[in-house]
């Protein structure tokens, strides 16, 4: 028996991180990351994508793999349709664990930025122009 706190070695490891900026709503980023086997010799991992965000929508190839040797490596591709929300941020995590033992985990981090929509920005520069010259302001206000 034994007794008392002890920690295993992990014998997964991820390599990358996810970063996409100026995307427009709708389209399709791609990128990919690293999924390792760090454990003792003669160890075979058996991983799985367990988690990712809830924006977009997301694929892996491939989202989980078995039998993966020490010292070996996978790259996974990854494909991500954008949120149709402008002038917005996203961030979150992918999480993989290793299938049999699932306190033995890594996580890539992933952003996606949408660009700030070309109607926001001349409306923004009329509402300016509008402050400066009230004149203008008005003659715009009883247009729109």
């Amino acid at each position: 028996k034994t007794y008392g706190y002890y920690e295993e070695e992990p014998d997964l490891s991820c390599e990358g991180s996810l970063s996409w900026t100026d995307v427009q709503g709708g389209a399709t980023v791609e990128g990919s990351f690293i999924v390792e086997n760090i454990g003792d010799a003669g160890t075979l991992l058996d991983w799985e994508i367990s988690e990712y965000p809830t924006w977009g929508t997301w694929s892996f190839d491939p989202d989980s793999g078995t039998d993966l040797e020490e010292g070996d490596t996978v790259t996974i591709d990854v494909e991500v349709v954008a949120p149709d929300e402008p002038e917005e941020t996203f961030s979150g995590e992918i999480k993989i664990i290793n299938s049999g033992n699932v306190s033995d985990f890594c996580i890539i981090d992933v952003s996606l930025a949408t660009p700030v929509s070309q109607q926001s920005l001349i409306l923004q520069f009329l509402e300016l122009f509008a402050q400066r010259f009230p004149i203008l302001g008005m003659i715009l206000a009883a247009l729109f």
